[in-house]
Formats: structure tokens, sequence, C-alpha cells
């Protein structure tokens, strides 16, 4: 019995882990193009002042990277106080 239990849980793990590596690049995509759609006044002051493309590039760059370290932060402790919550819940009810 136990040995089924892990294969299932084993299985699982793998579904999950195959989920969030197809899902991973699709918030990028959008978000990028719509960040710079949103910001096109910006850029186009920025090359009226004499800003490269690089330097220009600079600051969304610093931006994303922020976003990105602060939900690599946060996903994962979300994801562990949610499994510990659930973890309680279902051991209460056996």
């Amino acid at each position: 019995m136990a040995s089924g239990l892990n294969a299932i849980r084993g299985a699982g793990f793998a579904l999950a882990f195959l989920m969030a590596v197809a899902a991973r690049p699709s918030p990028w995509l959008p978000w990028s193009g719509l960040a710079l759609h949103a910001r096109r006044e910006e850029i186009d002051i920025m090359k009226l002042v004499g800003h490269r493309s690089p330097s220009s590039a600079g600051p969304f760059i610093a931006e994303g990277l922020l976003q990105g370290g602060f939900g690599a932060v946060v996903a994962p402790a979300c994801s562990v106080a949610g499994f510990q919550s659930c973890g309680r819940l279902v051991g209460r009810q056996t």
C-alpha cells in the first residue's frame, strides 16, 4: 500500500514539475511588451535627449530583476505556508 502511494506521490511531483517548467515563460512574453508599450513616451524622451538604446533599456532590466527576485522569494514562502496549512487540515481529519 505504501509503495503505491509513493508512486502516486512521485508521479504528482513529476507532473507538477513539468507544469511549472511549461508555464514559466508564459508570464514574461506579454508583460515585457506591455511594459515597453506603456512606457513608450518615456523611451522616446530618453532617445530625444541622446540616450542610446542599451542605456534606455537599463532601468527596465533593473526593474525586471527586482520583480523577479521578489517573486523568487515570495512564491516559495507562500507555497510552503500553503502546504503546511493544508497538511494541518488534512492531519485533523484523519
